[in-house]
């Protein structure tokens, strides 16, 4: 089985690549999936020699972009100003795979990020009209040029590309969230679904009278405050054809960035799909392979496959992602017990090197060693 980790490039520069490429080859892992792009972040880094607490408040990009690589794409990738500090994460990560012997996978975070602040252009708008500045617009034409643009960058310098947020981004994504909502499947739906002007040309393109139906949703909102239970969205009229405009959107956005990827692809999966848009058959067919996140103890891990298994855009293969952190398996046992029930997947990435103190950091070892 193939196995391989998390990990952030201030993790690889602060332990250094000589000390992880040690603990990575003792777990015998196939490869690193070290972040290219990420979003904000708040985090505790447990042993770290540098620092106690990580803080990112804008998603940018950890690298050096090749310029060649952006010539179609309207806008340019925002480069932390850790790179210049640490140092370039893609270097730094295959510095470490060449020490460990493993491959260098770019994990990708691609339309979750802080460019719609910049761009308010190319950001998810409601059906009110109001811009969500970190989730951008899977349809929008200079939404998937700045992806497909980053995917063939990154690819260029890794083994394997890792797509995460390559769909629509789900809500509530953000800090310090304060929502009351008494129907949260159906709110939260209603204030995710774009409707900037390139999702509603599509959908009217196929067939979806949108201002009547953006005129529904908005009007099952207020009811939503107003009565005890309410029946599934499905029942507006156009709703489930808008939804399969937005499957295709996510499904095609994915066949653009294989095609415009030197190495393989993987599409990282979690969270409510008619949130995400996210058809894992299609995707696959796109020629992505498809990674589910099963982050907890054994009985979760059997649910997140059982519910996959079930569902009826399942992929012929499912990778899964399993977590080292406290909050998911509390020790060692649990940690093991999480892995059984993995069962035949074809590989399991392990969530995250940086996260976790040293003696969790050995635990993928005990998984080849049986």
């Amino acid at each position: 089985m193939d196995t391989s980790a998390w990990i952030y490039p201030w993790d690889v520069a602060d332990h250094g690549t000589s000390a992880l490429s040690r603990v990575v080859r003792d777990a015998g892992l196939s490869a690193v999936n070290v972040a290219a792009s990420y979003h904000s972040l708040f985090a505790t880094v447990p042993d770290n020699p540098r620092r106690h607490l990580v803080e990112l408040p804008r998603g940018m990009v950890y690298y050096r972009p090749d310029p060649a690589h952006w010539r179609d794409s309207a806008v340019e990738p925002r480069v932390s100003a850790w790179v210049d500090e640490l140092g370039d994460a893609l270097t730094l990560g295959r510095e470490l795979a060449e020490r460990a012997g493993c491959g260098l996978t770019a994990w990708t975070v691609c339309l979750h990020n802080s460019l719609g602040r910049r761009h308010p252009e190319l950001a998810l708008r409601t059906v009110w009209g109001d811009v969500v500045t970190a989730a951008l617009c899977v349809r929008n034409p200079a939404v998937r040029a700045y992806a497909a643009a980053l995917v063939a960058d990154v690819g260029a310098r890794a083994d394997r590309v890792q797509l995460e947020s390559a769909h629509w981004t789900p809500l509530p994504h953000h800090p310090h969230v304060k929502l009351a909502l008494p129907h949260p499947v159906n709110l939260g739906m209603i204030a995710q679904i774009c409707f900037c002007d390139h999702c509603r040309a599509a959908g009217e393109a196929a067939g979806v009278d949108v201002g009547a139906l953006a005129g529904a949703l908005r009007r099952r909102w207020q009811r939503c405050y107003e009565t005890p239970v309410l029946e599934p969205l499905s029942t507006e009229e156009g709703y489930e054809a808008y939804q399969a405009v937005r499957v295709e959107a996510v499904t095609s956005l994915v066949a653009e960035l294989v095609g415009r990827s030197p190495v393989p692809v993987e599409f990282v999966t979690f969270g409510d799909r008619a949130a995400t848009g996210a058809h894992l058959a299609g995707i696959e067919r796109a020629g992505a392979a498809v990674r589910a996140l099963a982050y907890g103890p054994a009985e979760r891990v059997k649910e997140v496959r059982a519910a996959e298994e079930a569902a009826p855009d399942r992929p012929r293969s499912l990778h899964l992602g399993l977590s080292l952190l406290p909050e998911h398996v509390a020790d060692h046992e649990a940690f093991l017990g999480a892995v059984g029930a993995a069962g035949a997947a074809p590989s399991l990435s392990f969530y995250h090197l940086g996260l976790v103190g040293a003696e969790r950091r050995t635990w993928p070892g005990h998984v080849r060693r049986g």
